[in-house]
C-alpha cells in the first residue's frame, strides 16, 4: 500500500471543487437535518448546523455592492452575484428545518428575512397570464416559485404573520394553473399547496 502511496504522490492531485452554492448546499443540509430527525441522529443534526453556518458566512455579501444580500454562489471566499429566487428559497427552507430541530430562533428570523428580500427583488403583483415567463416545473431541481410558496407557507405556520398566507395563496394562485394535470414535475407546487393546507 506505501508503494502506491508514493507513486500516487508522484501524479498530479486532483482540483478541489470549493465553490458553495446556496441552493445545492442547502439541499443538502435540509436532507441531513431531516434524516437526523428520522433517526434519532443529533450528530447528525449538529453536522447540518456547522455546514450551514459555514455556508451562510461565505455568502453573506461583505464589502461590495450588494451588502446585506445573500450571494448565491461564493468561490475561495468570494462571493459572486446575489442569490436567486432558488438559492433563497432554499436557504429559508434549511433554516426553517434547522429551527424545528435545534429551536434556535435565529433560523427563524433568517428565514423571515429572506422571505422579505424575495418580496423585495423577486415578487410579481401579477395574476395568471396566458404565458408563463418564470419557471415553476421542477427541472430538474425544485420550482422556486414552488420551493418559495412552501416557506411562506412554513412561516406563516411557524409564526403567524398573515402576510405570509396571503402571498402563499397569491403565488400558488399565479401558476397552480401549471399543475393542473398531474405531472411529475409539478410536484413541489402539490408539496407547496399540501403546506398551505396544513397551516389553515
Amino acid at each position: 500500500m506505501s508503494i502506491l502511496k508514493r507513486h500516487r504522490a508522484k501524479r498530479p492531485r486532483l482540483r478541489l471543487d470549493d465553490k458553495i452554492i446556496a441552493d445545492w448546499n442547502c439541499l443538502a443540509v435540509a436532507a441531513i437535518t431531516e434524516a437526523g430527525l428520522a433517526f434519532g441522529r443529533l450528530d447528525w443534526i449538529n453536522a447540518a448546523d456547522r455546514a450551514f453556518n459555514a455556508s451562510l458566512r461565505a455568502l453573506t455579501a461583505t464589502a461590495d455592492a450588494f451588502k446585506g444580500r445573500l450571494h448565491q454562489s461564493a468561490v475561495g471566499g468570494t462571493p459572486g452575484a446575489p442569490a436567486t429566487l432558488q438559492g433563497l428559497a432554499e436557504m429559508a427552507r434549511a433554516a426553517l428545518i434547522l429551527f424545528e430541530a435545534t429551536g434556535k430562533k435565529d433560523y427563524l428570523g433568517l428565514a423571515s428575512k429572506w422571505a422579505y428580500a424575495v418580496v423585495t427583488h423577486h415578487w410579481d403583483e401579477a395574476g395568471p397570464t396566458v404565458a408563463r415567463l418564470k419557471q415553476v416545473r421542477d427541472e430538474p431541481n425544485a420550482s422556486g416559485n414552488g420551493k418559495m410558496t412552501e416557506v411562506l407557507a412554513l412561516l406563516y405556520y411557524l409564526g403567524g404573520d398573515a402576510r405570509h398566507q396571503d402571498r402563499a395563496n397569491h403565488t400558488l394562485f399565479a401558476v397552480g394553473g401549471d399543475a393542473e394535470e398531474p405531472a411529475l414535475e409539478a410536484s413541489r407546487l402539490y408539496n407547496a399547496a399540501d403546506t398551505i393546507d396544513e397551516a389553515l
